[in-house]
């Protein structure tokens, strides 16, 4: 099934896509707007420069012609192929160039490359598909402000969700409690899904239909892996001064609608922060290691 893919000369993965976006301060207005109400402090707006991380809202993935939608919605250009039509989003890396910063009112320019692609076996039985892919942004300069490795999961069509394999994990116990200088719970809601759905440009149903999610075997809504992330960089943006260099992050288990999602900010040490969102009485869901530009 690889194979096909990567020999497919019409794949329109296998060449790289480059956009090119005017930067507006809306879509970042939009960001802070769906998560002011899940934050404990103002968010600062952007204003001739885009606030770090906030390009996750910009140069969407799902940017195609409804035609090459699957059927669940999720756009189908780096999607490996039957059965493995089952995507989510796992983790990934960013890098931020020191001294070239994204600019409001800026034509940027976007290459989206594929990165790799591989079979793995599933935890507890299974196989799956993960692929990665780049994102490098560059000025109108062409210098580089921004790296980014995206990493896709695909499971099979009718295979156990995450959903299944996150009811066996159990919370760290209390003595392996990390230290935190922030702690905040937040209850996201259909609508904040929605909206972040929409700035993203995700029509994926496992985010806006609950009957397609009874159907893949989760119980509610599933929280955008990217809305917790975007959560996370908002808690350590809050909580520690300083540019970031690079962040890495790794999802762990799926939150949904109706539970209450705990996110946490360790201290800064020798230039690096960690940050985590966790549910129930400690169950993982996000993993986050920050390390900052001294």
């Amino acid at each position: 099934m690889i194979s096909s893919f990567l020999n497919n000369k019409s794949n329109p993965a296998l060449s790289p896509i480059e956009t090119t976006e005017l930067l507006s301060p809306t879509h970042s207005h939009l960001l802070s707007t769906t998560l002011q109400p899940y934050l404990p402090f103002a968010l600062a707006p952007a204003k001739n420069v885009l606030p770090q991380g906030h390009h996750i809202v910009h140069f969407p993935t799902a940017a195609v012609d409804e035609s090459r939608l699957d059927a669940d919605g999720t756009e189908t250009t780096y999607n490996p192929g039957s059965p493995f039509n089952r995507r989510m989003w796992a983790g990934g890396r960013i890098h931020w160039s020191r001294n070239t910063d994204l600019r409001i009112g800026q034509n940027i320019r976007e290459k989206m490359e594929l990165d790799k692609i591989e079979a793995k076996k599933r935890g507890g039985g299974g196989e799956m598909v993960v692929m990665s892919i780049r994102k490098t942004l560059f000025t109108p300069s062409n210098e580089e402000a921004v790296s980014e490795t995206r990493q896709w999961v695909f499971l099979k069509d009718g295979d156990a969700s995450a959903a299944a394999a996150s009811k066996t994990k159990k919370p760290a116990p209390q003595t392996e409690k990390r230290e935190t200088v922030f702690e905040h719970t937040v209850g996201l809601t259909p609508t904040a899904l929605f909206r972040y759905s929409a700035l993203i440009f995700n029509s994926h149903a496992i985010h806006l239909n609950k009957e397609h999610c009874l159907k893949e075997g989760h119980p509610n809504l599933v929280v955008h892996g990217p809305l917790t992330l975007s959560l996370l960089l908002e808690a350590v943006r809050g909580t520690h001064d300083g540019q970031w260099k690079e962040m890495t992050y790794r999802a762990v288990g799926p939150a949904y609608v109706g539970e209450q999602l705990r996110l946490n900010v360790g201290p800064k040490k020798d230039g690096k922060v960690e940050a985590w969102a966790e549910k129930g009485e400690g169950v993982p869901v996000m993993k986050v290691g920050f390390e900052f530009w001294e």
